[in-house]
């Protein structure tokens, strides 16, 4: 089951409201409405916040939406990609200064 389809009807299920969702995890009636059509996915916080709300595992959540599970591996595929441009820019940066201090200390 989609995770949309998931938080919707567990949220019918205990008899919830979009408002009373959206008033307990701090975000707005469109903001749920949007996660139940299945256009977007709530950040890690939120996701956190909805499976504590509505009592489902973040196995239930997520495990059933192969659509949610290909976001999350191109989130953390991005961020390993910005963690190896940050390292490389870094080592750029020493590599730089420390060919500066050969330079003028031979000069």
């Amino acid at each position: 089951m989609s995770f949309g389809n998931s938080i919707k009807q567990k949220r019918e299920a205990m008899a919830l409201s979009r408002y009373q969702l959206a008033k307990s995890i701090h975000t707005t009636v469109t903001q749920v409405a949007i996660w139940e059509s299945g256009r977007k996915y709530p950040n890690i916080k939120q996701l956190i916040m909805i499976s504590d709300e509505l009592r489902l595992t973040l196995d239930e959540l997520i495990k059933g939406d192969p659509s949610f599970q290909k976001k999350i591996m191109i989130d953390k595929n991005n961020h390993d990609a910005d963690i190896i441009v940050r390292f490389s820019i870094i080592l750029e940066v020493i590599l730089f200064v420390v060919g500066l201090l050969l330079i003028f200390h031979f000069a």
